[in-house]
């Protein structure tokens, strides 16, 4: 996977049915714009952002996340 920081990201569908459910709780879901807004990955820890809030993201969980 291969994402740069602060460009903008569109999600197309979330496969994982359980993480799809929670990110719809949190307001994000396919249609959603974010950004990648910084990336640990020596902890495999990627901070998104959606519409001006912060999530952390494991990186088994954006792999579920397909976008463009």
């Amino acid at each position: 996977m291969s994402i740069e920081l602060n460009r903008p990201y569109i999600i197309l569908t979330i496969r994982d049915h359980e993480l799809a459910a929670r990110m719809v709780a949190l307001g994000i879901c396919p249609g959603t714009e974010f950004r990648m807004v910084r990336s640990h990955k020596y902890m495999s820890t990627y901070i998104i952002e959606v519409q001006g809030r912060q999530f952390a993201l494991r990186r088994e969980e954006l792999d579920q996340i397909m976008f463009q």
